[in-house]
């Protein structure tokens, strides 16, 4: 493959990345500006019309759980997972790019498996209702695969990223910062 073969596969790849990143993103601002509507929402019901609701406890919850997965798609792409970095910086550059691809192999393999397990979990719980508001919990579990795939996608991304990084091609179409 020519340097321009991987340049222009460089940029494809990372445009797909960012715009389910993209995606990703509003669909957090979404969520978290639902949960915060929710919980306002209840808190005006309880304090000031003493009237509480059943349901919005039950939303936000379950919106938490879904900003939780989908959020942390957002920061694995951007290297923003915690992570301890004291013996790795001991190492030359070249070396420790090669152990940070191979720990970024081993969370690729963990979310494959992560994505399997959860979803058998999402699909045992279809039939389970929750209390307040009697929907399918598949709908709660389902954000564990859901998510799972989210970072898969940007894993990959930062994968292939590093690779061309090993290959003396510096972050082609991306704005990704490495850590």
């Amino acid at each position: 493959m020519t340097n321009n073969n991987i340049v222009q596969l460089s940029t494809l790849v990372n445009k797909i990345v960012n715009f389910i990143d993209n995606i990703t993103q509003k669909f957090i601002v979404f969520l978290l500006l639902t949960m915060t509507s929710v919980v306002l929402l209840q808190v005006f019901r309880r304090y000031v019309l003493n009237s509480a609701l059943l349901w919005p406890e039950e939303v936000s919850r379950y919106l938490q759980i879904w900003l939780t997965f989908c959020g942390s798609a957002v920061a694995l792409r951007k290297g923003e997972h915690v992570g301890v970095e004291a013996i790795i910086r001991l190492v030359p550059e070249r070396i420790q790019l090669l152990i940070r691809v191979l720990f970024k192999i081993f969370v690729a393999i963990f979310l494959i498996v992560f994505i399997k397990f959860s979803w058998v979990v999402a699909f045992k719980n279809m039939r389970s209702t929750s209390m307040a508001l009697g929907i399918s919990l598949f709908w709660v579990r389902v954000a564990l695969p859901v998510g799972g795939i989210l970072m898969l996608i940007a894993q990959l991304g930062n994968i292939f990223n590093d690779f061309l990084r090993i290959r003396g091609i510096d972050n082609l179409g991306t704005d990704v910062v490495d850590k």
